[in-house]
C-alpha cells in the first residue's frame, strides 16, 4: 500500500494519518486523519478525521468528524459530525449520541439546560462576540426616570408579519438524531416556515436608534427587546394616568352639573 505524509505533521496511533496526510496536520488515535486528512487538519480521538476530514478542521472526540469534515469546521466531542459537517460550522456534543451539523457557517450546541438565568446572552455578529446582559444597578450608571412620550414613540411603530428566509433550511437538519433521553428542552419547531409577528429593524432605527443594536458604522443589526419592553410598560403608565385624570374631570364635571339641578 502506498501513503504519503506531508511536512510537519503528527501522527500518533494505529493507521493515524495512513495514507496522504497533508502538511502540518496531527492525527492521534486510531484510524484518525487516515485518509486524505486536510492541511493543518487536527484530529485527536479514535476515528476522528478519518476519512477526508478538511482543511484547517479540528475534530476531537470519538469518531468526530469521522466523514467528510468540512474545511475550517470544529466538531468537540464524542459522535460530533460523525457522518459529516458543513464548512465554517462548529457543533459541541455531549448527548453521547450522532449529532450532525450540515449547514455552513453555524453553531450547533446540545444538550443546554433550561433554566430561570437572571441573564440573557447577546451575540455581535461584527465581532463575533458573545456577552450578556444584567440588570443589576451596579452595572449601570446615568441612572434616571424616563422622561420620554412612550405612547408617542409606540404609536410609530408598524407592527409587521413575515417569515424568516432562512427558515427552510430545517431540512438540513433532518439527519439529527433527537432521542428524549438527550433531549433537554421540549422539541420545537423552530426552522419551520410559520409566521412571525414583529418589526423591521431600520424602520424602528428611524423611529429612536435607542430601539436598536447598531454595529460601528451605524447599519442596524437587531432589536432591544427589552427597550421595546421597558417602552411598553412606561405607555402603560401614560395611559392609566389619562384614564385617571379623565375619571377626575368627568366627575368634577357631574358635580357642577349637579349645582344647577
Amino acid at each position: 500500500m502506498s501513503w504519503r505524509v506531508g511536512s510537519r505533521n503528527v501522527r500518533i496511533g494505529r493507521e493515524a494519518g495512513e495514507t496522504n496526510q497533508a502538511g502540518y496536520a496531527t492525527a492521534v488515535g486510531m484510524e484518525a486523519g487516515k485518509t486524505d486528512q486536510g492541511d493543518s487538519a487536527i484530529a485527536i480521538g479514535d476515528r476522528a478525521g478519518s476519512v477526508n476530514q478538511g482543511t484547517g478542521c479540528v475534530a476531537v472526540g470519538v469518531t468526530a468528524g469521522r466523514v467528510d469534515q468540512g474545511e475550517h469546521s470544529v466538531a468537540i466531542g464524542a459522535y460530533a459530525c460523525s457522518d459529516a459537517s458543513s464548512n465554517n460550522s462548529i457543533t459541541l456534543n455531549a448527548t453521547g449520541t450522532l449529532l450532525s451539523n450540515k449547514v455552513a457557517n453555524s453553531l450547533i450546541i446540545k444538550p443546554i439546560r433550561n433554566a430561570a438565568s437572571p441573564n440573557m446572552l447577546m451575540y455581535n455578529s461584527t465581532t463575533g462576540e458573545v456577552t450578556y446582559v444584567s440588570s443589576v444597578t451596579e452595572g449601570k450608571a446615568t441612572i434616571a426616570s424616563m422622561e420620554r412620550d412612550a405612547s408617542e414613540i409606540l404609536g410609530q411603530l408598524d407592527v409587521q408579519e413575515f417569515t424568516y428566509i432562512n427558515k427552510g433550511k430545517h431540512n438540513a437538519y433532518s439527519s439529527v438524531v433527537d432521542s428524549a433521553e438527550s433531549r433537554h428542552q421540549p422539541e420545537m419547531a423552530r426552522d419551520m416556515d410559520e409566521t412571525h409577528f414583529g418589526f423591521g429593524v431600520e424602520e424602528l432605527q428611524d423611529i429612536s436608534p435607542d430601539l436598536v443594536y447598531s454595529d460601528a458604522s451605524g447599519v442596524p443589526l437587531d432589536i432591544k427587546w427589552d427597550n421595546i419592553t421597558a417602552l411598553l410598560v412606561k405607555g402603560n403608565q401614560e395611559i392609566r394616568t389619562d384614564i385617571t385624570n379623565a375619571i377626575e374631570d368627568i366627575d368634577e364635571n357631574k358635580a357642577n352639573i349637579g349645582q344647577y339641578r
